[in-house]
């Protein structure tokens, strides 16, 4: 969290800012449903920025940008019933062309 990344091949940037939901059910305990986690990103190239969220589970799960689709694919590290201190917090997406 708080990194950014170019997308190789593209002029698109990628900014993870934030968990701002963080429901998953921990891994020690069973649940109804499974919890969904969600984060804040700053989409960009030179001429254009937005603002998203994306989620693990919840809708919407992936975003269309710059002629590029951009997936949630995991949000790591998976909840224990311990505090995740928002450093620790990394996302991987998945990105291909649209």
């Amino acid at each position: 969290m708080g990194g950014e990344a170019v997308v190789p091949g593209t002029r698109v940037t990628i900014e993870f800012r934030d968990v701002t939901e963080d429901s998953r059910c921990p891994s020690n305990v069973v649940c109804v449903w499974v919890g969904n986690g969600q984060v804040a990103l700053t989409l960009s190239t030179p001429s254009d920025a937005r603002d998203v969220l994306l989620n693990t589970t919840s809708e919407p799960r992936r975003i269309e940008f710059a002629g590029i689709r951009i997936s949630l694919a995991s949000l790591a590290p998976y909840p224990s019933g311990e505090p995740i201190d928002p450093g620790d917090y990394v996302a991987t997406f998945e990105v291909e062309p649209d």
